[in-house]
């Protein structure tokens, strides 16, 4: 049985991959910002401690949903969650030697140039 860590696994889209995983019979684990924020480097690395031999994946779907509408009005959490939280993810990934995909949405990036935020 193949098993995988989803960050965000709170939210929306991680619950619904999470539900989707477990009945392709992968073992899940998908904890929330409380178990693991991705924002802190320290958290995300004694999670990584405790759980690592528990998963052999990472799907990281941890993020601001609409970020740049967020980003205007919060841009430290936007830069905090969006890019210093998924380099934490990847060098905890690095550290653990796991395997690691990434999830975006089209509100990140709509295929247009601008540079509007």
């Amino acid at each position: 049985m193949k098993k995988i860590l989803i960050t965000g696994g709170k939210g929306n889209f991680a619950t619904n991959l999470s539900h989707f995983a477990r009945k392709m019979n992968y073992s899940v684990l998908n904890p929330s910002k409380n178990e693991m924020d991705i924002r802190n480097y320290s958290n995300i690395n004694n999670y990584f401690n405790r759980y690592h031999p528990n998963f052999e994946y990472v799907i990281h779907a941890a993020a601001l949903t609409t970020p740049m509408a967020q980003h205007k009005k919060e841009i430290k959490l936007s830069i905090e969650t969006n890019i210093i939280g998924t380099g934490n993810v990847v060098i905890a990934c690095e550290k653990f030697n796991k395997k690691i995909s990434t999830t975006t949405i089209s509100k990140i990036w709509s295929g247009k140039y601008d540079c509007n935020i």
